[in-house]
């Protein structure tokens, strides 16, 4: 390996594990230590004893990192050198958890908690761990989806989620701006305004074990405009069925009464910006036997162009870059 090449390994290192070492009499051995292990990595005060080629193996990180000479003299523990790394012990622990379970084709991502798949993000991002990552953010496509086709075909006939989000929604915004996801949080912040409303949002909520769940001030702010947005956007085909496109009807009164009965089902839906949901145009459709013809087939067309036009919209009203524009870090 050329001295150039070398070096460069090094600094990097240097800035992704960090510079500041803890206090090695002031270590602690984690669940995970391996007896036959050849590398200790080192969270705080943390310690994981574990094996270089199963880092190097699912890491390209590590996998450069170990080709690097290792300076002299540095301390060790039982024969085997120190990593530091700048990270939670806890992102460590379920991560190696993971490795070490022999979890690469993660298919019961559907049932990971919270903090592991929060876990699998930072490090599989940082350290270059693509497995987790990938099946981390499948995971999270799966529950926030970037297309109108793919979000209708979350929920059932009910209009019910067939898979509930299984953690906090303000968790889930804090996680995706903390990491830089940013092609996921429209969706996000329209769920995060489906599930509660402003008074929530800006005051935060305490779950029962008394933990607070809040949200940064940039955040409020972009769910406060967002809402407003949507609302406004939700008149455009509301004016409709105050008597607009009336044009070509047949049976104006029957059709006036269908009409006024749709408003009064896009106004039960409106405090918690349903538009997105299936149920609320299902309720629309299920009153097109009252429409003449014409009618029945602009209230079809009305529906299905305005849902179409708020979800390419729908970035903009949170502050946010085009879904073509919408880059993960």
């Amino acid at each position: 390996m050329s001295e150039s090449l070398s070096s460069a390994l090094a600094s990097r290192q240097k800035r992704m594990t960090g510079t500041e070492h803890a206090d090695q009499d002031n270590a602690v051995r984690s669940g995970i230590w391996f007896e036959d292990g050849s590398i200790i990595l080192q969270a705080s005060n943390t310690q994981f004893r574990v094996h270089k080629g199963l880092l190097s193996r699912n890491s390209s990180f590590f996998r450069d990192m170990f080709t690097v000479p290792q300076p002299e003299n540095e301390p060790m523990v039982e024969g085997c050198a120190i990593v530091h790394v700048a990270d939670d012990p806890e992102d460590w622990r379920y991560v190696l958890e993971i490795l070490y379970d022999n979890v690469k084709a993660y298919k019961s991502i559907h049932t990971v908690s919270f903090p592991m798949l929060a876990s699998m993000l930072r490090l599989g991002g940082k350290y270059e761990f693509e497995h987790l990552r990938e099946a981390a953010m499948e995971r999270l496509k799966g529950d926030l989806p970037v297309t109108l086709d793919s979000w209708d075909n979350q929920f059932n006939a009910d209009s019910i989620r067939k898979r509930p989000l299984s953690y906090h929604i303000f968790d889930l915004i804090n996680l995706l701006s903390e990491l830089g996801i940013l092609s996921l949080l429209p969706v996000a912040y329209y769920t995060c305004l489906v599930q509660y409303n402003l008074d929530h949002i800006l005051r935060g909520q305490k779950a029962p074990n008394g933990t607070l769940h809040d949200l940064p001030l940039e955040a409020k702010i972009s769910l406060a405009l967002g809402r407003e947005a949507l609302l406004k956007a939700i008149t455009h085909p509301s004016e409709w069925f105050m008597g607009c496109g009336l044009e070509g009807c047949s049976k104006p009164v029957s059709c006036t009464s269908a009409r006024i009965h749709c408003l009064s089902v896009v106004i039960e839906h409106w405090e918690k910006v349903l538009v997105f949901f299936p149920l609320t145009w299902v309720a629309l459709h299920d009153h097109r036997t009252t429409f003449c013809a014409t009618c029945a087939q602009n209230v079809a067309k009305e529906i299905e162009v305005s849902r179409k036009k708020i979800w390419e919209e729908l970035p903009g009203y949170f502050r946010l870059p085009k879904w073509d524009d919408l880059k993960d870090n």
